[in-house]
């Protein structure tokens, strides 16, 4: 049963979780939440007040709950506790002031709210669910405070209207949907019916209990079917006797083969619900034969058990009809298919059975025998299929290494998995950066009356300096503007914020007019180029150092100078000092050089800043003078 199995996979410390069976209100923790709901309704519930005080959240034990008793053994179980407070007792006054605290609070609180202040209050869902590694018995207390919110806006609010529905539901038979238990990968093993792992699936599926035997109602006097009718025994009133009648033989026929029926429908939904590997576990209940070669020793369970079925199968290469109707549990179908395949060969070895069944092999499967009863009792002995220890050695050492590989297996690329992609170099260049303190923060643009803030200037200058015609603009810089602005390059706003006296230095600069003469200008030139692992982080291993990543950008102005390209990045920052750009953004002209070189195939003779607050030109690379 499902109880046994998370008794033993516990006591393995394997973690396990399973379906509840006392539905949502007969839950542990459910149980104990509602019970102190109605103790906070009414003190004078014995019961209830009981199961509060010796729950872990409260902590009495018996000792506790003997003084306690002793004080009066007439009155309630809450007036005793009340006496045992004021004899003295610490705990019971500290449990009397907790319970008084929240019975104000339910005058006042809707049901919901009481309920959080519960469990931060008590820690009760840390308490409650420290032994739980389902995750269900948490889900189930969120789900509690749903009810809760539902209940208020849908019917009375409080209490006493609450707790009344509570014990309505118990006295009905009723209950509320629990939560699921967690199916996630740290659950570890999750027990389910089969009917419930409909459309569900999973790595590896234990299939147990198959020799479990088939339940019929075929068996008793009056039987019942939809289609074929009503039969009955005949009773004969002299002789006191039951006879079967043909009637109800026919309708037995029929119940069993529908029964039978949703028998294979259920196993085939229980052996399609494995996506990798399915361990299908039977434990027959075979009477022990003495050995004909020693009758002091007993024959094996399996070997009773797998000669009875190839009996069945003898001069067949297929499973008869006859073969089927008389299988008493699923495992004696699947032992059939085995004892048939290819792979079972060592099954009917061991079951000594004559018969060679020669069949082609359409799919692999291993079958184990392990013949030792759990429930050997006095008198009896336990008894083991001899195996090869050598054979078993090496089977449970390979079974070791496989599993020692899996579960040490690391992702050879582990060292780098936090590295991005692809990373803009602007972005790349301010990791580099630490002098971005020395910038001059504006003022938010809710404390300004002008229409854009600094920032949103400085993209309109540069938006400027990008479109703009330098040999037009030296000409007429204010017919440019309004060419820019006429051809959507710029909106009539960003036009109002440019700056002419700046944007005019910019144009009559040294720097336009060495543009003007180069042969080849490139104005927001965007690039893709591998960048090596080690200039985005320099600390990662040697190993993972030359790992490419993708590097983009644009960059503001080039142009070809002496068969040498020059980099131009505008900056509109506001610094005190301009010198002080260049250890800024170094960085990242450092990675614009890499980038034009590789993607125009002509070296870098210089990088420069322009300073549009300043009006000046920064240098940072220089072919011939080293790095600045």
């Amino acid at each position: 049963t499902a109880p046994t199995c998370v008794e033993v996979l516990s006591k393995c410390g394997i973690a396990v979780s399973t379906m509840s069976e006392g539905g949502f209100l007969g839950a542990r923790e459910i149980m104990l939440m509602t019970n102190l709901l109605r103790v906070i309704n009414n003190p004078a519930l014995d019961l209830e007040l009981l199961s509060v005080l010796m729950s872990p959240v409260f902590g009495f034990d018996e000792d506790d709950l003997a003084r306690i008793r002793i004080c009066d053994r007439n009155v309630s179980l809450y007036a005793a506790v009340t006496l045992d407070a004021e004899h003295g007792n610490e705990k019971s006054a500290a449990f009397l002031k907790e319970l008084a605290y929240y019975r104000g609070l339910a005058a006042t609180l809707p049901m919901y709210k009481l309920i959080t202040v519960i469990y931060e209050r008590l820690s009760f869902m840390s308490i409650i669910t420290a032994t739980d590694s389902s995750g269900a018995a948490q889900g189930n207390l969120r789900l509690l405070l749903d009810y809760a919110r539902s209940f208020e806006q849908n019917t009375k609010r409080g209490l006493s209207s609450f707790v009344a529905y509570l014990d309505h539901l118990v006295e009905d038979g009723s209950d509320l949907p629990c939560a699921a238990a967690s199916s996630g990968p740290d659950s570890g093993v999750e027990i389910i019916t089969v009917h419930s792992s409909k459309g569900l699936e999973f790595p590896v599926c234990f299939l147990a209990n198959t020799a479990r035997k088939f339940i019929t109602d075929s068996n008793k006097a009056v039987l019942l079917h939809s289609r074929c009718g009503y039969a009955q025994k005949r009773f004969d009133p002299v002789l006191n006797v039951s006879y079967n009648t043909l009637p109800r033989m026919a309708l037995a026929m029929e119940i069993e083969r529908d029964e039978m029926s949703e028998e294979l429908r259920i196993l085939y939904v229980a052996m399609t619900r494995a996506k990798q590997k399915l361990i299908m576990v039977a434990t027959p209940v075979s009477n022990l034969k003495k050995n004909p070669d020693d009758p002091t020793i007993p024959r094996p369970f399996a070997f009773n058990y797998l000669n009875n079925i190839s009996k069945k199968l003898a001069g067949y290469n297929n499973i008869s009809p006859f073969a089927v109707r008389s299988a008493g549990s699923l495992a004696d179908w699947l032992t059939m298919c085995a004892l048939l395949h290819p792979d079972g060969k060592a099954l009917r070895d061991f079951a000594q059975a004559e018969t060679d069944y020669d069949r082609e092999k359409e799919f692999d499967f291993s079958a184990y025998i392990v013949d030792s009863p759990f429930d050997a009792g006095e008198g009896e002995q336990e008894i083991k299929i001899p195996e090869d220890g050598e054979a078993a050695s090496h089977r449970d050492s390979a079974l070791l290494r496989e599993t020692e590989a899996h579960a040490g297996f690391r992702y050879p690329y582990e060292g780098i998995c936090g590295l991005p992609v692809k990373i803009a170099a602007s972005e790349l260049a301010h990791r580099y950066s630490d002098k971005r303190f020395d910038r001059i923060l504006d003022r938010p643009a809710f404390m300004s009356e002008e229409k854009l803030t600094s920032a949103e200037k400085g993209t309109a200058m540069h938006a400027f300096m990008q479109y703009a015609d330098f040999a037009a603009a030296r000409e007429d810089i204010s017919a440019e503007l309004k060419r820019l602005t006429g051809g959507g390059y710029l909106s009539s706003v960003q036009a109002e914020s440019i700056d002419l006296d700046r944007a005019g230095r910019f144009i009559g600069s040294l720097l336009v007019s060495r543009c003007l003469d180069s042969p080849a200008v490139y104005k927001e030139y965007r690039f893709n180029v591998k960048l090596p692992a080690y200039k985005v982080d320099p600390e990662l291993d040697e190993a993972f150092r030359d790992e490419k990543l993708i590097l983009q950008g644009a960059v503001d102005l080039a142009f070809a100078e002496d068969g040498k390209l020059v980099i131009v990045d505008y900056k509109t920052d506001r610094v005190k000092d301009p010198a002080a750009l260049a250890g800024m953004y170094s960085a990242q002209l450092m990675l614009y050089k890499d980038a034009l070189e590789e993607c125009l195939g002509m070296p870098v003779k210089e990088c420069l800043i322009y300073s549009v607050h300043h009006g000046t030109e920064v240098p940072v690379y220089l072919d011939k003078e080293g790095d600045s």
